[in-house]
């Protein structure tokens, strides 16, 4: 199947996931829990939309251990960059695609400098090969970094097989409500 099919599928499959809040506590649960989470003082998170596993617990953690949580802006010309937070209260806009990110103003952090990603995705495969929303911004993103890359999803976004293209940045970890792959 290719990624445009797979795509239309497993966004209809995540929407109609049941019990979707439930599931984020406990995929948050597995999050604290493991070792690159813990040490990472700078962690990139995305900030999660109904559909998608929720990071909000995450980051509230994150900020109250002392943790920079960088989160992501898309910026003018297409690419992305994280910018640390003190709280979710400076998610003042939603950008073209309707996610909350901080002011165009504010400074992003290096790449180089976050030590642990989380990021989003439609669906994902046992070889934690990851498919996006269809932009590129994570990939282009994540060929930056030398950090841990860490997906979160919900069980039902876990499939056969993720078709994979050689600018397709492959995650570390997969953290669902019932595994880490």
């Amino acid at each position: 199947m290719d990624k445009k099919s797979l795509r239309k599928i497993m966004r209809a499959v995540r929407k109609n996931i049941p019990d979707k809040e439930e599931k984020s506590r406990r995929i948050f649960e597995r999050v604290r829990s493991l070792p690159d989470y813990r040490k990472a003082a700078v962690i990139g998170v995305y900030v999660s939309t109904p559909d998608e596993v929720s990071t909000e617990k995450i980051i509230e953690d994150a900020l109250k251990g002392g943790k920079t949580a960088a989160v992501p802006r898309i910026k003018r010309n297409g690419e992305m960059d994280f910018v640390p937070i003190m709280s979710r209260k400076e998610l003042s806009r939603r950008n073209h695609l309707g996610i909350y990110e901080p002011d165009m103003d504010q400074k992003p952090v290096l790449p180089e400098e976050i030590e642990w990603m989380i990021v989003p995705g439609v669906a994902f495969d046992k070889m934690k090969h990851r498919l996006g929303q269809g932009g590129g911004y994570y990939d282009r993103y994540l060929a930056k970094t030398q950090c841990p890359k860490t997906a979160l999803a919900f069980e039902a976004q876990i499939v056969e097989e993720v078709p994979a293209d050689r600018e397709d940045i492959p995650m570390d970890l997969v953290v669902t409500e019932e595994n880490v792959y």
